[in-house]
């Protein structure tokens, strides 16, 4: 009989754990076929954006509703973000426009700072460097900036090159 109630008591907290998600999107069923995306777990330390963009492309080509993107979406996280989530208050997330906020707000700090353009102006090309290593790192900075001037980007590269 003791061993029973000492069962139960290690089962407390699991008990304990509530969802944060109100009833509607904790009831939420997805269809018959839905395949779960088979994507890297959300640690807590890289952009959430780009998480949160990616979770939701892969959902919604899969048909799943709002409310079925809500209910899966702790799949996807673990370590902090995974912690993050299980301290959420009960019922306290009402659809999925409102998880995305939250999400993104707590992990914000995560985000890369933004690169500014003239970025590429420090970028010259080292004494050992070849041409080639030089096109290479200065072509990596401008996929990593993104949107970029084609004009002022060509006028950067040429002026850093280094002339023998």
């Amino acid at each position: 009989m003791q061993r029973n109630q000492t069962d139960n008591r290690n089962l407390d907290p699991l008990v304990e754990l509530q969802s944060p998600f109100v009833a509607r999107i904790r009831e939420a069923i997805a269809h018959r076929r839905f395949e779960m995306p088979q994507i890297p777990h959300y640690e807590g330390h890289s952009d959430p954006m780009i998480h949160m963009q990616l979770y939701r492309g892969l959902m919604e080509v899969r048909g799943a509703s709002e409310d079925v993107m809500c209910k899966f979406f702790p799949l996807t996280l673990g370590g902090t973000s995974l912690k993050w989530f299980n301290k959420l208050k009960p019922s306290s997330i009402q659809n999925f426009p409102q998880m995305c906020r939250e999400f993104i707000t707590r992990f914000r700090g995560a985000r890369p700072l933004e690169r500014k353009p003239n970025v590429l102006r420090d970028i010259k090309q080292g004494e050992s460097e070849t041409l080639k290593e030089y096109v290479e790192r200065f072509h990596k900075e401008v996929i990593n900036l993104g949107a970029y001037d084609e004009e002022n980007t060509l006028e950067d590269f040429i002026r850093n090159i280094r002339i023998c």
